[in-house]
């Protein structure tokens, strides 16, 4: 069975911060994605899980939101690193944030800049629409 993952990465101003996530209702109870979810407060060994969970992955989606500019990256930062040095082939970033700070790491990565969560969830339909669908296959022409 083919692993797919979707993980949401966040940067909160402080570890008392209330987390909420309109991503983790996204997947569903009954659709064939992984959800994960950390954030900068984390310990490093839950970046290290959703690294783990790309390696066993065959296609990953990676949403970036909720960035505090003043907000330290903590673990994101090691996380984003690896992505980019051994995982960018399969996944792709659609991300909120409009920090400078991760601005590199999304030149490196197949990523979307989305200005809204509503956009972000728009991108996350298409992107499973077209897991289930499979890629596009050529017609094949008919013998005559």
């Amino acid at each position: 069975m083919k692993i797919r993952a979707l993980i949401e990465v966040k940067c909160v101003a402080n570890s008392h911060a209330a987390y909420q996530s309109a991503a983790s209702e996204w997947v569903g109870p009954d659709a064939s994605i992984t959800y994960f979810d950390f954030d900068n407060q984390s310990d490093s060994s839950l970046a290290d899980l959703a690294l783990r969970l790309i390696e066993e992955s065959e296609e990953v989606l990676i949403l970036i939101g909720d960035t505090r500019p003043l907000g330290q990256l903590g673990s994101i930062t090691h996380f984003l690193n690896v992505i980019t040095r051994k995982h960018k082939h399969k996944v792709h970033v659609i991300y909120t944030a409009e920090d400078t700070r991760l601005a590199p790491f999304f030149k490196l990565l197949k990523s979307t800049s989305h200005p809204s969560t509503d956009s972000a969830h728009t991108a996350f339909k298409v992107w499973l629409k077209a897991l289930q669908t499979g890629p596009h296959q050529p017609e094949k022409e008919s013998d005559p």
